[in-house]
């Protein structure tokens, strides 16, 4: 019963939030997508109860945080709001948030099956709600995420602009290992849904309400017990109402992995090319960009031996090259926290 009682009260402190968030003067047929979404999201949370045995157990680790971000970016609803030009390079701007952490874990078959509800370090800014299942040296995992910080401009191509919603919601699942061959599979899709597109209804090749479909691949290559290298491949699909905003993305990576019985260290580099599927109509060109991105984090379990404290930092940097000048954009966004699991 306690457990019953423990996934409703999470199901609908999720749904309050939500319809907070996502339900307030927004057009009737997106709050059917967010309806469809919501009800999902709480079936699988209740679900829960239902499965809980004498074996199963919860896990839990709450924590605190502070991220750091500095992004010269026109498209970034935090942004600047006036610009002086749409022919120059943005400005940098920052931003501080201090931010709770949360994992909530649901183990069951020894470990073998875990359900969990998080703010995944996967999707920064996101809640997520998956699953894991092991079997022999593999892993699938699966999720749903809501982004709880989106935002956007109505109009992004004016010098004085207004701030709108941008609802970004989806998923991904990933095979690890698959077959033990050391290959990873993935596949990542996101929808987008602008509140306010002034300038998708000025303008139909600029609407900005659509979808990006991701599918990847990995290998793990293993030196010894503790050093993983992790080189990937990733295409990615944009598939918006606007043709100037559809592209074919493709994205070569290398991570690199190093495990101790408290220390975890991933870093990863990738170099991204994105082309554009029409001629941009504000500035007579089609878009063809290049990102230069590097990640670091660092993970520490009991640090100066504190039972069940941990701590984590990290960092990414990307840089964009545009042929249109107005694209251009670079970021550093940073991040510190540290919590408690019981």
């Amino acid at each position: 019963m306690l457990n019953i009682f423990l996934c409703v009260n999470i199901a609908i402190g999720i749904n309050l939030v939500w319809f907070k968030m996502f339900f307030t003067a927004h057009p009737k047929e997106e709050k059917l997508k967010k309806i469809v979404f919501l009800i999902s999201i709480s079936l699988l949370i209740l679900c829960f109860s239902r499965i809980v045995s004498a074996e199963d157990k919860f896990q839990f680790q709450v924590s605190m945080g502070i991220l750091i971000t500095n992004k010269a970016d026109n498209l970034w609803g935090d942004g600047y709001q006036s610009l002086t030009s749409l022919q120059r390079s943005p400005k940098a701007a920052s931003k501080i948030i201090p931010f709770p952490v949360f994992d909530i874990k649901h183990i069951r078959d020894k470990g073998g099956t875990e359900f969990y509800l998080n703010t995944t370090t996967q999707e920064a800014g996101s809640l997520a709600l998956g699953a894991r299942k092991r079997f022999n040296k593999s892993l699938i995992d699966a999720f749903g995420f809501v982004s709880l910080i989106s935002k956007a401009w109505k109009n992004p191509y004016v010098l004085d602009r207004d701030r709108t919603t941008s609802r970004e919601y989806g998923g991904k699942i990933t095979y690890y290992n698959i077959f033990d061959t050391n290959i990873n599979l993935s596949y990542r899709i996101q929808q987008t849904d602008i509140s306010d597109d002034v300038i998708g209804d000025i303008n139909r090749d600029l609407k900005r309400d659509g979808s990006a479909h991701a599918p990847g691949i990995s290998y793990t290559y293993k030196i010894g017990e503790r050093y993983m290298f992790m080189p990937g491949f990733t295409y990615e699909k944009g598939r918006y109402k606007g043709a100037s905003n559809s592209y074919d993305s493709y994205e070569l990576s290398l991570g690199f992995i190093y495990n101790e019985k408290d220390l975890n260290v991933i870093t990863r580099a990738f170099r991204k090319r994105a082309l554009f599927d029409k001629i941009h109509p504000v500035f007579g060109e089609t878009r063809e960009e290049d990102t230069y991105g590097l990640s670091a984090m660092i993970n520490i379990i009991n640090p100066f031996g504190f039972k069940k404290y941990f701590f984590s930092v990290g960092a990414v940097a990307t840089e964009t090259y545009s042929n249109i000048t107005f694209f251009d954009k670079y970021g550093i966004v940073g991040f510190v926290r540290a919590g408690y699991q019981f």
